[in-house]
């Protein structure tokens, strides 16, 4: 029996995620054992990363015997449920306004699909990125267009990416913002100026489609096994052809999209602050939000247990916000996003399931 190589064994693993969940995916795992599929080395990293996982959860533990627990459950006890029910409510608007974005990618693509369609994909596609420890609700997207049969994999793939890269560039340029201003105050200095030129211009470089070309043939060349080079070149100028699609001045109103739905985003938190009765203004909120979605993005802990709220408690110290408020802030955002938008998320995902075959002819052809 031949050893499939490991790019073609983790796409596969993946998928078995997104359809069968955790249980099955143990199921997969012992078959693959089984016959001899399943690299050793490969296995040490995937047990390793469960256990590096379980860094943020010991955190939160330590943090939680840290806390004055009467002051915790006072906050709780006179929590105001109009301004946290309408930060629930307010998750429809983040997520149509992100799939509206990604919708128009798919549009400079010459792709179709409807807002509705795009809505519930998007949702799903949150669902999925929670329940994963590798996060894949980006590949989840490419997916659902593979299986309605809008695009391949790869070209569906590119928008997905695009989609997320703009999330991420939008969290470090306003989080860079945030360390200097929570850690110095006042003033601006010549180092802070170049490294925020130097945040700003990084993607607009990396993004030139000659740049990013040879980039990508740079990659390709170090990672490609040479059994597989002409299939997987011919994915990969699927991919480069879709992100050169996406790179236009439509690109434009996919920033202004970012930029409304994270103000929509910061907006939900500072409904959230206001519900546990928290002074703080909604700049300084915005701030201190992206710094620690940026952190939680650290794969040391599940949906950013532990890492935010230790994160979130530094950050409000120094905005002279006490521990107890830290906590419960951080907890009430995992509810409001994770807890209320999982929920969303599985509802759609339940009407309207990503579909994945597991027989030789699928695996062939991915």
């Amino acid at each position: 029996m031949v050893k499939p190589r490991e790019n073609e064994l983790q796409f596969s693993i993946a998928k078995d995620k997104l359809k069968y969940g955790f249980h099955s995916f143990r199921k997969l795992r012992t078959y693959l054992n089984t016959n001899n599929v399943y690299l050793n080395k490969n296995k040490m990293k995937k047990d390793l990363s469960k256990y590096i996982r379980l860094i943020g959860l010991l955190i939160l533990a330590y943090l939680i015997t840290r806390i004055d627990f009467k002051a915790l459950l006072f906050q709780f006890k006179n929590i105001n449920l109009y301004f946290l029910f309408a930060a629930i409510f307010m998750n429809f608007f983040l997520i149509f306004a992100k799939a509206i974005r990604w919708k128009a990618f798919l549009i400079q693509q010459n792709l179709s699909i409807s807002a509705k369609s795009a809505f519930s994909i998007y949702l799903s596609s949150l669902y999925i990125g929670f329940i994963t420890p590798g996060r894949l609700g980006e590949i989840s997207k490419a997916l659902y267009l593979k299986q309605k049969q809008v695009t391949t994999f790869y070209k569906g793939l590119s928008s997905a990416i695009m989609d997320r890269l703009l999330d991420l560039y939008f969290l470090i340029l306003l989080g860079s913002v945030g360390v200097y201003y929570l850690s110095k105050g006042k003033g601006i200095n010549l180092e802070f100026v170049f490294l925020f030129v130097i945040v700003l211009s990084l993607p607009i470089i990396i993004l030139h489609p000659k740049v990013l070309n040879l980039l990508t043939r740079i990659l390709f060349r170090k990672i490609s096994p040479k059994k597989f080079k002409d299939k997987i070149r011919e994915s990969v100028n699927e991919f480069i052809e879709g992100i050169n699609q996406i790179i236009n001045p439509v690109l434009l109103y996919g920033i202004l999209l970012t930029v409304f739905s994270y103000s929509l985003f910061f907006f939900q938190c500072f409904l959230i602050a206001k519900s546990i009765g928290l002074q703080i203004s909604y700049f300084d909120l915005a701030l201190i939000m992206s710094i620690v979605n940026i952190i939680t993005l650290i794969p040391i802990s599940i949906s950013g247990l532990g890492t935010r709220e230790a994160s979130m408690i530094f950050l409000f110290k120094l905005i002279g916000l006490p521990t107890e408020a830290a906590i419960s802030f951080s907890l009430l955002i995992f509810f409001v996003f994770f807890i209320c938008g999982g929920l969303m998320g599985f509802i759609a995902w339940w009407l309207n399931p990503v579909k994945i075959d597991f027989s030789k002819k699928e695996k062939a052809s991915t």
